[in-house]
């Protein structure tokens, strides 16, 4: 199996090759990773992530670590398996929401993942609470 630096070599000699005929430039490879460098302040609110269609909290955990690593404390919605009516759904999610603002005493960021994205943006449309 191919690591990750053979796998960044090759694209960027493609990329490199591609941009050399065009005006085009390639972009520097070399990304700080989030454990190289933590944000600093990021607990001024908390992330609560909602999975899609027919998915559960756990088709998150790969962002719900990333979201740790950087320094946010990030929450699960309670979401087992994303198939319930729209509107409990909601109601359950504003909910949750209420309570890790009342326990952490921080704004509730909602993040959300195909399904889970139209229910923040049906959220956000109903108000800022």
């Amino acid at each position: 199996m191919i690591g990750w630096d053979e796998r960044l070599r090759v694209s960027r000699r493609i990329c490199q090759r591609n941009c050399s005929s065009s005006r085009l430039r390639p972009v520097p490879w070399r990304v700080k990773s989030a454990r190289e460098q933590p944000l600093s302040g990021a607990a001024a609110f908390d992330p609560l992530l909602i999975p899609g269609f027919m998915a559960g909290d756990s088709s998150l955990k790969v962002m719900r670590g990333w979201l740790e690593r950087i320094g946010y404390e990030a929450h699960a919605s309670g979401i087992a398996f994303n198939v319930d009516c729209s509107d409990r759904t909601l109601d359950a999610l504003a909910g949750r929401a209420e309570t890790l603002a009342e326990q952490t005493g921080r704004r509730v960021a909602l993040l959300g993942h195909s399904r889970g994205g139209h229910f923040v943006k049906r959220s956000r449309a109903a108000g800022p609470s």
